[in-house]
């Protein structure tokens, strides 16, 4: 017997129980377990666990959401957190002689570093020189510029 072709405007007939509890007549107690009582659709008559406190039901639901939020934590903003530092004790220790290049692409040797501006020396011919922020060194090169 082929199945029916599926059509979504047809109705589809669908049986539910719908079970009530009578509270005018005590639940029902077998003699084998008189401690234990039972659920109405356990046709085996074990007992059921009690349901979940509603906080313990709202971790586990919220637990995943938890997990990755720790995870992006550690892996995006701790990453970033990293290097942020290791850029500041960079820039905190620039000395005379260090090759610089800067974020607008500039690229020279230190002249003075003192305070939070830096004198740059651009050019050896002219002897051109630029007084930069500490924030717009991108990279720094030890020493080579000597």
């Amino acid at each position: 017997m082929p199945f029916p072709a599926f059509d979504p405007g047809a109705p589809t007939p669908l049986t539910l129980a719908i079970i009530t509890a009578d509270s005018s007549q005590p639940p029902a107690v077998s003699d084998e377990s008189a401690q234990s009582t039972l659920e109405p659709g356990d046709p085996a008559g074990n007992p059921q666990p009690a349901p979940a406190p509603g906080w313990l039901q709202t971790l586990y639901s919220l637990g995943p959401l938890i997990l990755i939020f720790i995870v992006f934590y550690f892996f995006i903003i701790g990453g970033n957190r990293r290097k942020e530092k290791e850029r500041a004790a960079l820039i905190s220790s620039l000395a005379r002689g260090d090759r610089v290049t800067t974020i607008g692409g500039i690229i020279g040797n230190v002249v003075d570093a003192s305070g939070d501006e830096v004198v740059l020396k651009v050019d050896e011919n002219n002897n051109t020189k630029i007084r930069i922020t500490r924030s717009a060194v991108a990279s720094v090169a030890k020493g080579e510029g000597r």
